[in-house]
């Protein structure tokens, strides 16, 4: 994966389709950690960041979807440790059908991602 101009070198970019139980060990390692993703219900290209927790209930590991709360919930339970900070930054998305191109409104919400990464990057 391409590197983000201005990310300091310790920062390592994971990109995933999906979120998988094995990033449980990157969890395991991390000091802080920034989930990126998008959801569909709100307004297309909001950009919105907050605070995770780990899940109060184990969730279902063996699903296809695995989110921020459980994924942080089970690296506590396989490896007794979290990272110290869980942030998660969503874009709004407009469409999830067949492409990998965004959407012009997409598009243009992503320096406002951008702006509010770096702002948490520089925040550890």
């Amino acid at each position: 994966m391409a590197a983000i101009a201005g990310l300091p070198e310790a920062v390592e970019i994971i990109a995933q389709q999906q979120w998988t139980p094995e990033l449980a060990v990157d969890l395991a390692e991390a000091d802080s950690v920034l989930f990126v993703d998008c959801r569909l219900d709100g307004t297309p290209g909001t950009v919105t960041r907050t605070t995770v927790e780990a899940a109060e209930a184990a969730p279902n590991y063996l699903s296809h979807h695995t989110d921020a709360a459980g994924l942080l919930r089970l690296t506590a339970e396989l490896y007794g440790t979290r990272p110290r900070r869980a942030d998660l930054l969503l874009i709004c998305g407009e469409s999830l059908g067949y492409t990998e191109a965004l959407t012009p409104v997409v598009e243009d919400a992503l320096p406002v991602a951008l702006d509010l990464l770096m702002e948490w990057v520089r925040g550890q």
